[in-house]
């Protein structure tokens, strides 16, 4: 993969962002007098090496030739941004998500990616690790790293609680229609194609498992908080899936989203949300039911209520909760898979 260069200097702006200049490394073909970039257009520089941003941030998703699909679709999307919030428990399971983006996504079906640091930790102590974690996948597209320790010390917010928050508010950051939120456990075993994520006719694949009264207890409670939370009734058909990562967000949604709840400023928790975390909502449950309740939602997403597709789309995690013969029971099962999982990780103890 070529030697890694040592750390680069950091840039700092307001709220405290980190951009790692993992980009800006011998490896990379050189970019004349372009310049890395972040939100701020500020140069970074390395070694005399002036870079710009992989070309994955103009790659767009195409429909395919003979769908049939609604005039309300989008013919063009940009590839979506991916989003992966982590702290310091999460740096091993991250080197090996980003390590397996950089390989499995071959074809840039996924855009640029953004990481964000949600700590009480300063980030800096760990800076090291993370430029490690990033290098691979840094090679194949921009990667930004937010720093929200600050704000998570300032507003005294468990960590829990501000990751479910900024999966969401992230989305003031995105500018691509849609987002992609995976945790660190969500490592990639095969190749990633378009069709994992959206539907032949560009919309987000939401999947659907059963009706949310037939899901497991505590993603019931959470839909049924979530629903409460909106304003909205629990619907009472269709196929919902559990509150759990991979999930394809639509930006513009999720912003309505959060204007919906009062949760407009850059604090992590400003409205409803926190309130709300805390009495059972979570994240994805409330955008889920915000989407499927927009007039719109038909135009921006689909739901896969295919058992066979669903079972070909499966998740395996580890969780740190299981007792061992549960886990040992769901290793196996991986194994005897017929086809690798989707993404296959462990959650931090």
């Amino acid at each position: 993969e070529g030697a890694f260069v040592g750390m680069v200097g950091f840039v700092m702006s307001t709220p405290t962002m980190f951009l790692l200049g993992a980009l800006c490394m011998f490896g990379i073909a050189a970019a004349g007098p372009e310049h890395c970039y972040h939100r701020g257009h500020v140069e970074i520089k390395h070694e005399a090496h002036s870079m710009k941003a992989g070309e994955t941030c103009n790659r767009t998703l195409e429909i395919e030739p003979g769908s049939n699909c609604l005039q309300c679709t989008r013919a063009k999307i940009q590839a979506p941004y991916v989003v992966i919030p982590f702290f310091e428990r999460d740096l091993c399971k991250l080197i090996y998500t980003l390590n397996s983006i950089a390989k499995y996504d071959r074809h840039h079906n996924f855009g640029n990616i953004i990481l964000m640091w949600v700590s009480r930790s300063p980030m800096h102590q760990y800076a090291g690790r993370i430029a490690h974690a990033i290098h691979k996948v840094a090679r194949t597209r921009h990667v930004t790293v937010e720093d929200y320790s600050q704000r998570l010390n300032s507003e005294q917010l468990s960590g829990w609680k501000a990751q479910e928050a900024m999966k969401l508010k992230i989305a003031k950051l995105i500018p691509t229609e849609f987002y992609i939120v995976l945790d660190t456990k969500n490592t990639f075993g095969r190749l990633i194609t378009k069709k994992m994520f959206f539907t032949e006719c560009n919309q987000g694949i939401r999947q659907g498992r059963t009706q949310i009264w037939g899901l497991p207890a505590w993603h019931v409670d959470a839909y049924k908080a979530s629903a409460s939370l909106l304003g909205i009734p629990v619907p009472s058909g269709g196929h919902w899936p559990t509150s759990i990562s991979p999930v394809v967000m639509h930006t513009k949604t999720v912003l309505s989203l959060l204007d919906h709840l009062g949760e407009n400023s850059l604090k992590i928790c400003a409205g409803r949300l926190c309130w709300g975390f805390e009495n059972k909502a979570t994240e994805f449950c409330l955008y889920h039911l915000w989407a499927h309740h927009q007039a719109n939602f038909h135009c921006i997403h689909a739901v896969n209520a295919n058992p066979h597709m669903y079972e070909d789309w499966n998740r395996i995690v580890l969780w740190r909760y299981d007792y061992l013969p549960d886990r040992l029971g769901t290793l196996a099962h991986a194994a005897e898979a017929p086809r690798m999982p989707i993404t296959f990780g462990a959650e931090a103890n």
